[in-house]
């Protein structure tokens, strides 16, 4: 939608592109649109330097980690327009993830995007994040880092190294186990259990079929353990369609596929939650269905994608016998 913000997803006026400045400020802490000096056609060489050098995310689509220029700096190399905001790689920790399209799969950035945005309807606590529009037009996905507060490192550990797996056995798990780690970590596990199984149930709604064990991690705040906010949250039956029979990365109640909703209430169970609770996070869907699929239409997938989008949750929903 080239008339909608790339933040929001609302119209923009006659005088806006891209965003609104109200966006803008609450996300770059500046009414004019960032600058980022990457160079797309040397990307993916520069994102395996990255990996050599341990300053990139793992993954499959292109990331790099980005830094905002200190002021001088910025000012410097921005002469045109020194009150915008320039990201650079730089060869250091960077404070944001830039995830780009992807050249075997279609609109990988604008999928994670709008999958992020789905989960905040739904009550999810995400990662802070947006489209940005780099300097050929492409659009890709910008997250700022959560594990980051200006210099200071905030300790995160995955999964993976929380139960001491291999990261390239980090498919052969369970969800159950997950619930496990969380009792034995967390300062308050029933809540964070709580908001784990809001995420696995909204990574199934929403086709998500590759939320391993690196994809959930617990962080340190002032001694307080609790999961992270949500991140890689994307719709893989959107991208891959029917090349992955499987509906969930770790085992639900011992399955990966034909899931159904005793499936899910067994998971809950497992976890902890009241009969109530789980009543509870399925009813939301019902009730912020149409905001839901207003989301997608409103979305920078193009317009065939968006219909299957809405038909897979759709889908999901009526499974779990959250809609007729």
């Amino acid at each position: 939608m080239k008339n909608n913000c790339l933040i929001c997803y609302n119209k923009l006026s006659d005088s806006e592109k891209d965003y609104h400045k109200v966006c803008l400020k609450k996300f770059f802490n500046s009414e004019i649109p960032p600058v980022f000096d990457i160079d797309e056609s040397n990307l993916d060489k520069t994102a395996l330097e990255m990996i050599n050098k341990q300053f990139s995310v793992t993954g499959v689509q292109p990331k790099i980690l980005l830094d905002i220029l200190k002021e001088k700096q910025n000012k410097i190399q921005n002469e045109r327009n020194p009150k915008r905001t320039l990201f650079r790689i730089l060869e250091s920790t960077g404070n944001y993830i830039l995830k780009t399209q992807s050249v075997q799969y279609e609109q990988v950035p604008e999928n994670e995007d709008l999958t992020m945005h789905l989960a905040e309807i739904c009550g999810i606590k995400t990662a802070k994040h947006c489209l940005v529009r780099l300097n050929s037009g492409n659009l890709a996905f910008l997250t700022k880092r959560f594990d980051r507060k200006g210099k200071e490192k905030i300790p995160v550990e995955d999964m993976c190294q929380l139960t001491e797996t291999l990261t390239e056995r980090k498919y052969k798990s369970s969800n159950e186990k997950i619930g496990k780690t969380i009792d034995k970590f967390s300062t308050y596990p029933k809540i964070d259990k709580g908001i784990f199984f809001d995420t696995v149930l909204f990574s199934f709604i929403t086709g998500n079929a590759d939320m391993h064990l690196k994809n959930y991690s617990l962080m340190n705040v002032n001694d307080v353990v609790k999961l992270t906010p949500a991140y890689d949250l994307l719709s893989t039956k959107l991208i891959l369609k029917n090349l992955d029979p499987e509906e969930c990365a770790l085992t639900i109640n011992g399955k990966k596929k034909n899931l159904t909703i005793n499936d899910i209430n067994e998971f809950g169970k497992n976890l902890g939650l009241t009969e109530i609770q789980i009543t509870n996070s399925l009813k939301i869907y019902s009730k912020n269905k149409e905001k839901l699929f207003d989301k997608i239409t409103s979305s920078f997938l193009n317009k065939n994608s968006k219909k299957e989008y809405i038909s897979l949750l759709s889908s999901n929903l009526r499974l779990l016998k959250i809609i007729n």
